[in-house]
């Protein structure tokens, strides 16, 4: 599949993002369509892709859930989150020369 532009790219990421966030809680087919608002196709396309990745799991009764390694991953995300919020931060203090000089020094 080829991509347009990053835009394209953000928005895949975006979707597979909202079907993840709501597997936190076990849901079932039918409930995540009306809470993510995709088409069966695309909802089905990404759910087997996130399953593929161990991301989330299809329990017994037919839900979807989140596993132990998709906890993980939101996890690592989340500390991700912080650590950029904190460079902007910076960036916007003191401007991106000095946080860039501070980046270098630390992987030297």
């Amino acid at each position: 599949m080829a991509f347009r532009d990053i835009d394209d790219i953000n928005m895949i990421l975006a979707k597979r993002q909202r079907v993840f966030i709501a597997c936190r809680e076990p849901k079932r087919f039918t409930d995540l369509l009306v809470e993510v608002g995709m088409s069966k196709n695309y909802l089905s396309q990404v759910l087997k892709e996130l399953e593929n990745e161990g991301l989330i799991r299809k329990l017994p009764d037919r839900r979807y859930v989140v596993t132990d390694k998709g906890r993980a991953l939101a996890e690592k995300l989340a500390e991700d989150v912080e650590v950029i919020e904190l460079v902007m931060k910076a960036v916007n203090l003191r401007g991106a020369e000095v946080v860039k000089k501070c980046i270098e020094g630390l992987l030297n």
